[in-house]
């Protein structure tokens, strides 16, 4: 990630926490796939138009919120029944300058991935356990990337656990909603600057009605040696269209 995010307001609800661009990724090609609108566990995926419309803010540690942070995002579904990355089925969003592929996987879960440069985790699923509420570990990530002349050695590791079901308001609807908790850490590495620790607590709603997420909450704790910055951001749902 670079350290200049830490200064700034998160993205909303940015394709899963996998957004959150850590550090270097390239794109691919979407492939049509045979299954249309229809995931295999039988959950009907939004529909191309689909526009979800998110407000976002960072809060202080009581959770007041902080002024100057607000942010305003829309994604918006582009396609789906796509195969992508070997997986059919696939749901493929765009906002905020980001693209966020999901589906589902037999047994319930939503599985998701980011497409995005600079990210190291770019391609890579990672399970929202809604379905099998069984803890969900990253794959292993130890890797060294180009970084200012030399090199940075990159280390992500983080779970993923069911927590269960919520009543959230959007608008003047209330929705119930599926709760999960994603904790990632990441090293970094990099001759001639002090070790850097991202510690990051995603905790998400998800709703089989709307088709999407429609609440985030996330605490952030960078270490930059010995100097430490936490910063809490709240994104919650106003509206949406489903096709």
């Amino acid at each position: 990630m670079s350290l200049s995010h830490v200064f700034k307001h998160r993205s909303i609800l940015s394709c899963f926490v996998l957004a959150i661009a850590l550090i270097a990724g390239g794109c691919s090609k979407d492939e049509p796939g045979p299954t249309g609108n229809q995931n295999p566990a039988g959950h009907t995926a939004p529909n191309p138009g689909s526009i979800y419309t998110f407000d976002g803010y960072n809060v202080d540690s009581a959770g007041t919120k902080l002024q100057g942070t607000d942010k305003h995002v829309i994604w918006t579904v582009a396609q789906n029944g796509l195969t992508y990355k070997g997986k059919t089925g696939v749901v493929k969003m765009i906002g905020d300058s980001k693209i966020g592929y999901f589906y589902h996987s037999p047994n319930g879960d939503l599985i998701g991935t980011l497409d995005a440069s600079n990210s190291v985790i770019s391609g890579i699923w990672i399970t929202y356990p809604f379905g099998s509420r069984t803890a969900f570990n990253y794959p292993a990530i130890d890797t060294v990337v180009p970084a200012q002349g030399g090199t940075a050695r990159i280390q992500i590791f983080g779970t993923v656990t069911y927590i269960g079901e919520e009543d959230i308001v959007v608008g003047s609807e209330t929705i119930k909603a599926q709760k999960i908790l994603d904790r990632m850490t990441q090293i970094t590495d990099q001759t001639g600057i002090p070790t850097t620790t991202l510690q990051l607590e995603n905790t998400l709603w998800y709703s089989p009605k709307v088709g999407y997420f429609v609440k985030q909450y996330t605490v952030m704790n960078t270490l930059f040696g010995t100097f430490g910055i936490r910063s809490r951001t709240v994104g919650n749902l106003t509206s949406y269209s489903r096709q």
